[in-house]
């Protein structure tokens, strides 16, 4: 299947896997395995991007795949998401379609709106129904311990860590 087909029919949360139709190399040729493993691979679709038009740039409307998390003693420390074209030349293939009776987490992003998590429904999910969504666009996010002003940075912008601790 083409990416535009991905975006017209696939629901937000499918497993999808895309690839270029190369064979992949042997782990010996390290450069080309990586180029590889970037041209190939399995992610959840967790948006997609309408085309957006500005005064200097056209973009494409394009699918954002969330291919993994990098955590630390149950922290999630990393995200890894790509996002891909309409127009690539990829190929993509729905492995896995949310079943039925899943509880989807969306968090509305500017007009339209992102998968944060889905699971089944049982007890569990009342509650992340019930649980406020992060808010968005937020820097404010400190608050005052010890004499010290502590903040985090979340959407560009805020006060690094280091001129925080000036100011106090």
């Amino acid at each position: 299947m083409f990416a535009h087909i991905i975006y017209d029919i696939a629901p937000l949360g499918a497993l999808i896997r895309y690839s270029d139709g190369a064979p992949k190399p042997p782990a010996r040729f390290a450069k080309k395995l990586v180029a590889w493993e970037r041209r190939n691979g399995l992610g959840r679709l967790v948006r997609k991007e309408p085309p957006r038009e500005r005064a200097a740039y056209c973009a494409p409307a394009s699918i954002v795949l969330n291919e993994g998390r990098l955590a630390s003693s149950s922290v999630i420390l990393v995200t890894v998401m790509r996002e891909h074209s309409l127009d690539s030349d990829l190929r993509y293939e729905i492995v896995e379609r949310p079943a039925i009776g899943m509880v989807r987490v969306l968090l509305p992003v500017g007009d339209n709106l992102e998968l944060l998590q889905s699971r089944r429904q049982s007890g569990g999910g009342r509650t992340v129904a019930r649980q406020k969504p992060p808010r968005q666009g937020s820097d404010r996010g400190g608050h005052r311990r010890r004499g010290r002003r502590r903040c985090c940075r979340r959407t560009g912008g805020g006060v690094s860590r280091a001129a925080a601790h000036r100011r106090s």
